[in-house]
């Protein structure tokens, strides 16, 4: 815990505890409903994201492995080199060729454009493109909704890299966004990203029909009671 030095009249310097600091909670604000023990010390874990600094620069951010830089149009390469991998668009609606990634692409630059975030492509420490992930405004059901979505190489799966940027994408969404709620969507028989999301505190709402298919809906709450974090 920091501690801010307090001078008094006539007495010495003392330490006490700096209440702001102190006013805040993890339990305030997972905000998520979630049978999984220990998700409210993961969101804790995420408190730099509350930081002045990291709230005014949304273009970048790391984690333990990976780098993350907003979708730009050099990416393009990487992008088309992932969709065209069958295993990988298997769960994506399918391979897609490089026009239809390249208009992907734009449409993605323009959600950052219009919301200030959306979708980062991910990158190793030593540099390699590793996918692209982020969170961005999709219908549903013809409703509103902000999901978080991710898709890395097949040389990369397997690693827990999954997990690692669901939680960050989780924290950045319900904490540093403040956004009411976050939900994922996957296929049924995609077992691998149903743990991720259920990992992250996500739990299974409903069915609903997507991409020509039934695909299943994971959702995170914020803490209606907990105030958003400050700009």
């Amino acid at each position: 815990m920091k501690f801010a030095k307090i001078y008094r009249a006539g007495r010495k310097p003392a330490l006490q505890p700096n209440r702001e600091l102190m006013a805040w909670r993890p339990e305030r604000v997972h905000g998520i409903h979630s049978p999984i023990p220990g998700i409210v010390r993961k969101f804790a874990a995420l408190s730099h994201l509350r930081s002045p600094d990291y709230r005014r620069n949304m273009d970048h951010f790391t984690t333990s492995r990976l780098t993350a830089e907003r979708l730009h149009e050099d990416h393009l390469a990487d992008l088309v080199a992932l969709h065209l991998d069958a295993e990988v668009s298997r769960y994506l609606g399918g391979v897609r060729s490089a026009e239809v990634t390249k208009v992907y692409l734009a449409v993605n630059m323009g959600h950052w454009d219009r919301y200030g975030f959306g979708l980062w492509a991910l990158r190793t420490k030593d540099g390699d493109f590793a996918g692209r992930a982020g969170i961005r405004h999709i219908a549903v059901d013809d409703l509103d909704e902000v999901e978080i979505a991710y898709a890395f190489k097949r040389t990369l799966w397997g690693q827990g890299l999954a997990s690692e940027i669901a939680d960050v994408l989780t924290g950045i969404g319900l904490t540093r966004l403040a956004l009411p709620s976050l939900v994922g969507l996957v296929y049924p028989d995609n077992s691998a990203s149903r743990r991720v999301l259920e990992k992250s505190g996500f739990t299974l709402e409903r069915s609903a029909m997507r991409r020509g298919g039934e695909m299943v809906i994971y959702r995170a709450l914020r803490d209606q009671s907990s105030p958003p974090a400050r700009a």
